[in-house]
């Protein structure tokens, strides 16, 4: 995989739940390194992300995101504010 972030990244292992803008659909997904920018990020396959959606974080905060990138399973995501 070529490297796209534009800062290191804190390897971290951290449950999540994806959220799309409209609350309807909402899955898991694990957060495998992240700075205050940015995470890469694990869902389900077959799940087709939006291009805008939130990610519910384990401290209970809802973090608006930008999908930014896939393959597979794995996704780059840009938080926005």
């Amino acid at each position: 995989m070529r490297e796209r972030r534009a800062l290191p990244r804190e390897m971290v292992h951290l449950e999540a739940t994806i959220v799309t803008v409209d609350g309807v659909v909402r899955f898991d997904g694990a957060v495998l390194n992240m700075t205050d920018t940015g995470a890469r990020v694990d869902i389900p396959p077959d799940y087709e992300l939006p291009e805008t959606f939130y990610m519910l974080m384990p401290n209970h905060r809802m973090q608006p995101c930008r999908l930014v990138w896939r393959e597979g399973k794995r996704v780059g995501i840009r938080f926005e504010s």
